[in-house]
């Protein structure tokens, strides 16, 4: 979310009749890999009506015509039921930006997690699901037609320069894996380097970049062990974003298995790098990679299958290349910067009309 807003209060700063304000209610309390429930709850508590307290001050001070809440859930649902529902008291619409991909899940449990998230999104004059299968069953819960589907964005155009202006991996060379995340369990780490060490898996090197849980890190080093003394594979840590790109650009493949996700922001990056994107069809991802047209999927937690993956893009490069290029084409046509922004305007817009009805 935090790479979704910047990207958005840049792309719109320049645009006359859109003025936007930022209220950063990003969590600092804990890090991203403490995922202790108690502190979640106890921290979140307190953060939420704190955050209620900023928004409605917000509201008298600025007196918008939108209030666009952008959420990842959780625990948080109560905090943005309780937003939704105070600035819809003052008669300001609110815009429920829905940050993740576990909506259908979440519909099937039906339970306390979704019945908070459907009463807030009762109070949102406009519901925006990152994917199709999620505005669906989004849609049925709350019988109101009024979820549309909004993906990320990406500059198209500057990551294509970045990859024409990198020496891209030659044909013979050993196949280069890249993961670019927060190295968690969620994120199917261990499955990919599971997948790599094994003697399905040709011979290649993993990099994994981003910030890894401490108890995490020998684990992995001691699945990568079992290869060749497992130095195929790095961990590089946390990069810059830079780094991080440039480290894709330079990458055969670009892999996320995750168990969940929304619309990740580094498969649509690598996509725009004409990279390969090796993922599996969790969240918006079966659509971002048009069900495989541009990339390849594997069944979650199936390392078998990951592996069998990766052997098979390492024999057929001409696919791999082909994959890439088809990545990058539909980045460029579905996700680039100013056409996601303008539907982003276009969608204010309209909730901003239920002001008057």
């Amino acid at each position: 979310m935090a790479t979704w807003t910047t990207a958005v209060v840049a792309g719109l700063a320049a645009r006359d009749g859109v003025d936007v304000r930022l209220l950063d209610t990003a969590v600092r309390w804990r890090s991203v890999t403490d995922l202790s429930a108690v502190r979640r709850i106890v921290g979140g508590a307190v953060q939420g009506l704190r955050d209620n307290a900023r928004v409605a001050a917000a509201i008298g001070e600025y007196g918008p015509d939108v209030v666009h809440i952008a959420t990842s859930a959780g625990f948080g649902v109560f905090r943005d039921k309780l937003m939704a529902t105070g600035a819809r008291r003052r008669g300001t619409p609110v815009v429920m930006h829905y940050h993740f991909g576990r909506i259908p899940a979440l519909a099937a449990s039906g339970g306390w997690e979704w019945r908070t998230l459907c009463a807030g999104a009762r109070q949102a004059a406009l519901q925006l699901a990152l994917d199709r299968p999620s505005a669906d069953a989004l849609q049925r819960a709350i019988g109101m037609p009024t979820v549309r589907v909004q993906p990320n964005m990406v500059d198209a155009p500057a990551l294509g320069r970045l990859a024409d202006a990198t020496e891209a991996p030659a044909q013979g060379d050993r196949l280069r894996i890249v993961f670019v995340g927060h190295a968690i369990v969620s994120k199917g780490v261990a499955d990919l380097v599971s997948a790599c060490a094994s003697p399905a898996c040709p011979d290649v090197e993993l990099r994994v970049v981003g910030p890894c849980e401490a108890a995490y890190e020998p684990e992995l080093r001691r699945i990568a062990a079992q290869r060749n003394g497992g130095g195929w594979l790095t961990l590089c840590g946390r990069l810059p974003h830079a780094e991080a790109l440039a480290a894709m650009a330079s990458a055969h493949v670009v892999a996320l298995p995750s168990s969940s996700e929304g619309f990740p922001n580094v498969v649509v990056e690598a996509m725009a790098l004409g990279r390969c994107v090796l993922a599996t069809p969790v969240g918006a991802i079966p659509e971002m990679l048009a069900d495989g047209a541009c990339g390849v999927l594997t069944p979650l937690g199936d390392v078998g299958a990951l592996a069998r993956a990766i052997a098979s893009l390492d024999t057929d490069r001409t696919r791999l290349a082909a994959l890439g290029s088809a990545a990058r084409l539909r980045a460029a046509t579905c996700y680039d910067g100013p056409q996601v922004l303008d539907r982003l305007v276009e969608l204010w817009r309209e909730a901003a009309a239920t002001r008057c009805t």
